[in-house]
């Protein structure tokens, strides 16, 4: 068996929808370069968080036994890296919504599935900060195709972070226009103002708008959870019970940011997540942002609180706690959309844990 990311080597298309994503760490030296090369056609990016007084963290890499493999003989490393280093270590795809230009929204209403599995060392302890770490989560679409960004970054909209002692699952959808045009059915309105807002208001701005565009220079605290329409955050289980070996993940989306019919529609949006085989979340409603493409992921190690510049949670820079060291593995990464797709088509393989889909679980919910 091989590890999968979302490269180029495989891309099946029926009736010029993408249904599948494939590639293989295999096909990358060990340490390789390759991975962060922008020069090159692997259907991905890497990311690298450095603030001011920070050294520079190490890219993503590819690693080989005796470091965790999930599958294979190869994994992706991020890290480990340090607060004097920097904040995040990330691979996002490419292969990411079409940005539309402002008419035409994508990837609405349509099944797709993820699959990852990650590796927490058994030194993984729990942090004292409030502020979490992020292994694995979906952005909204939030540019326009030229880079401009047509809203504050009130991003993501859907995360596995490690919060404390906990695994927990956090969303944030908002229903309301952002854009500047009308689009999706919606008229842009002066979001970013307000009390309770996480960007300020127009006496104190933080990140203030006007018809969804950003300040200049603003600083937006994406960690003031609360003031979006509908956010939740749901425990998924202990850190204990995820560190020290692989923990397999499929997620199954249907994005939509409008409330669900009744009966339901099969565009309506849905969010059931599995792990290790057994169904540990479901709901149905909206789950992401008014944007004019559907969400895209991301993954590897984002820890917010070593961010040097002040932030309106962080006043006074980077906050560092009980821990100061970083690191996580990540195998098996699929991603599948459109007609075709299936749990099957995103489980690790070798399938270790046989799907189990009932009884759901009353999980405990988590402060946002």
């Amino acid at each position: 068996m091989y590890s999968i990311l979302l490269l180029h080597s495989l891309q099946l298309r029926v009736a010029g929808r993408q249904l599948i994503d494939r590639g293989s760490f295999e096909n990358f030296a060990l340490g390789s370069d390759e991975l962060c090369d922008p020069k090159g056609h692997n259907n991905y990016q890497c990311l690298r968080g450095v603030d001011k007084l920070q050294s520079g963290v190490p890219s993503s890499t590819v690693v080989a036994a005796p470091e965790p493999v999930r599958s294979g003989k190869r994994s992706l490393r991020s890290g480990p890296f340090n607060y004097t280093q920097g904040y995040r270590v990330e691979v996002i795809p490419s292969n990411r919504s079409d940005t539309s230009g402002g008419d035409v929204s994508e990837g609405f209403g349509v099944p797709a599935f993820y699959g990852f599995s990650v590796f927490l060392p058994l030194n993984y302890s729990a942090d004292d900060l409030d502020v979490p770490d992020r292994v694995f989560q979906w952005h909204g679409d939030h540019r326009l195709s030229n880079g401009d960004a047509y809203r504050c970054c009130l991003n993501p909209v859907l995360t596995f972070e490690v919060l404390g002692g906990a695994m927990t699952l956090v969303q944030k959808m908002e229903r309301r226009g952002y854009h500047t045009r009308q689009a999706n059915g919606t008229r842009a309105v002066p979001l970013f103002t307000g009390t309770g807002s996480p960007c300020g208001t127009r006496d104190a701005p933080g990140c203030t708008a006007m018809d969804g565009r950003c300040a200049p220079k603003a600083i937006l605290d994406q960690f003031l959870h609360g003031w979006y329409s509908n956010t939740s955050c749901s425990v998924l289980g202990t850190l204990a019970a995820w560190r020290g070996g692989w923990t397999d993940v499929v997620v199954r989306a249907v994005w939509n940011y409008n409330d669900s019919h009744t009966p339901p529609h099969p565009s309506d949006g849905q969010l059931d997540v599995w792990i290790n085989g057994t169904k540990r979340f479901s709901r149905g409603g909206s789950n992401c942002f008014n944007d004019y493409g559907a969400p895209f992921s991301k993954f590897g190690l984002y820890k917010y609180a070593w961010k040097t510049k002040p932030s309106p949670s962080s006043p006074h820079g980077a906050r560092v706690g009980a821990v100061t060291s970083r690191v996580v593995w990540h195998d098996e990464v699929y991603e599948c959309k459109g007609k075709g797709c299936s749990y099957e088509a995103v489980e690790a393989k070798p399938v270790l844990h046989p799907r189990r889909d009932a009884p759901l679980p009353t999980l405990p919910t988590c402060a946002t």
